[in-house]
């Protein structure tokens, strides 16, 4: 019977992290705004040289294959954000009568830097696309338009997977000139935004763009999700081909900014809307009363629900306060709750106030009920409730919000906060899931000591970046600060990294520098509230048996 509680424990477990990726997913997605692309020739003078650089290795094996150089393009992409422009380099092949159309990648990793689209067009206006590792990230459907995704490890082996298809599709393929063909693209991007209106995947938006349904976003959660893991083993695998067969080249570091900049664009894009965040709310209400039907009576259950609300709005009100940007609340099956919002640099005092109005309010709120004589056993169950949870969440623990008070406190020294989250992992693992025989906080556990783990070189990487801005004389801007850390990732082993992992240490770093340290009277003030809430307690106690007396 252990054993079975084991394993629904680790299922559990799994689920609710599914379903955390699920939630960033779809508020990412929510986020996206779209708009009409557009397409236009690519003057060859004023290409940037990087971009070159990365388009040549990729050029020789196409003329290896047949395929001749066309022209550039300049594409300004469906998607709203500073960086929707992107150069294109179109290759024709006229024996198969296609086409090969060259993009820096989104995900700039050493044997990925370009993608590439084989793209043959048919008398019927028709087309045959083919993608590599890229179709679970589009959104919706094309208009007349088959997607063929091969997830192939070689260039070769995805021209292969095009031209197999291309024999098995009816119709009569056609050339298109260079200056037609940038026309009918321009045309094919302006139709798409139309397709997804009629299929009712976008809705207009407030600003005159277009942003995704409810429904429309969920499905491409769950497409982007399920086509992530293959897209990272398919780049894993383009490391172990021959040689001849591997691209392997030093991404120049102006496209990683590039790309970085592009990304969190799309992660801090647009709110989500009030609707998606009840839609949200309500839905995690219910998985998370499901995953403690069996535990707890309905009663309990709703008292428990109540009592996180109230913690979460208290969170909420803070982060309204400080002007947090798509702030939302939702519930965490088998865990609790959590209030998510964006600030672009928040202050330290900001931080330690939106973390201390989570339990402050039901540590109050429970104290106060405490005063009630002669109380039912409803509001017993209540105060005991309002304490317990509020208090637990006090604990010097990371993730719990007194951990996020200590993690702040020490932002100065990021290796003692590394340390700091592993030993609470262990305390988590040892205390709470062992000892306590909680087996979803052994699991909690073991993922942040390995997070804690992996904090660590990130924070040599701070080191040397102080280092190097220190010997500059000077501070710097946000964009030169990106390009400075990625050009320390260079080195071994931070150059072999997939650039999404490279992505979230870069972040992290750029984050950790930009954010204001806390001074040494905001410390010492926050510790001393702190030992004061938990003081406060045995100080009313004292205060009734002296009044007693």
């Amino acid at each position: 019977m252990e054993d079975f509680s084991i394993i629904a424990y680790a299922f559990g477990f799994l689920v609710f992290v599914y379903c955390a990726m699920l939630v960033a997913t779809l508020q990412a997605l929510m986020r996206v705004r779209l708009k009409r692309g557009t397409c236009s020739m690519g003057d060859p003078a004023v290409i940037p040289p990087p971009v070159a650089s990365v388009f040549a290795p990729y050029g020789e094996k196409l003329l290896n294959w047949g395929f001749v150089h066309s022209h550039f393009i300049l594409v300004d992409s469906p998607f709203v954000n500073r960086f929707s422009e992107k150069w294109g380099s179109v290759y024709l092949h006229h024996g198969e009568q296609s086409a090969a159309f060259l993009y820096p990648s989104d995900l700039p990793d050493r044997n990925a830097p370009c993608s590439v689209e084989f793209t043959t067009l048919f008398e019927n206006r028709e087309r045959l696309v083919t993608v590599n590792g890229s179709s679970h990230r589009m959104i919706g459907t094309m208009p007349l338009t088959v997607i063929r995704d091969p997830w192939a490890d070689t260039l070769r082996a995805q021209w292969d997977a095009h031209q197999e298809e291309l024999r098995k599709k009816p119709g009569m393929p056609r050339e298109e000139a260079p200056e037609e063909s940038v026309v009918s693209y321009g045309e094919f991007l302006s139709e798409y935004i139309d397709h997804l209106l009629q299929i009712r995947w976008i809705i207009p938006a407030e600003d005159g763009s277009f942003r995704l349904s409810f429904m429309a976003a969920l499905r491409t959660a769950f497409t982007m999700m399920a086509g992530e893991g293959k897209a990272a083993q398919m780049r894993k695998a383009m490391k172990l081909c021959k040689k001849e067969d591997l691209i392997d080249i030093d991404v120049p570091v102006e496209l990683e900014v590039e790309a970085y900049r592009r990304m969190n664009d799309f992660s801090e894009g647009k709110s989500m809307g009030r609707l998606t965040k009840l839609i949200l709310l309500v839905v995690s209400v219910a998985f998370f009363g499901l995953s403690f039907h069996y535990s707890l009576s309905l009663l309990s259950l709703l008292i428990l629900i109540g009592v996180l609300f109230v913690h979460e709005m208290g969170h909420y009100v803070a982060m309204r306060l400080f002007h947090y940007r798509d702030v939302k609340v939702f519930f965490i099956p088998f865990l609790g709750a959590v209030t998510m919002g964006m600030q672009k640099e928040p202050k330290p005092m900001e931080k330690i106030v939106v973390s201390f109005m989570g339990p402050v309010p039901g540590i109050i709120a429970g104290l106060l009920l405490c005063a009630v004589p002669s109380p039912p056993e409803l509001m017993k169950e209540t105060v005991l409730m309002l304490l317990v949870i509020n208090y637990l969440n006090l604990l010097p623990l990371m993730p719990l919000d007194g951990g996020q008070i200590f993690n702040l406190m020490m932002a100065r020294f990021p290796y003692l906060q590394a340390i700091f989250q592993i030993v609470s992992a262990v305390i988590l693992s040892v205390v709470f899931g062992i000892l306590l025989k909680t087996p979803l906080l052994l699991i909690i556990g073991a993922v942040l000591a390995m997070n804690g783990f992996l904090r660590i070189p990130a924070c040599t990487l701070l080191k040397k970046l102080r280092a190097n801005v220190a010997q500059y004389g000077g501070d710097l801007k946000e964009s030169g600060l990106v390009k400075e850390i990625f050009l320390l990732m260079k080195e071994k082993p931070y150059d072999s990294m997939l650039f999404q992992r490279k992505y979230q240490t870069v972040k992290g770093i750029a984050d950790t520098y930009i954010n204001e340290l806390p001074g040494v009277l905001l410390i010492c003030l926050t510790l001393l509230f702190y030992l004061f809430l938990f003081a406060l307690p045995v100080v009313i106690l004292m205060m009734k048996i002296f009044l007693r007396h």
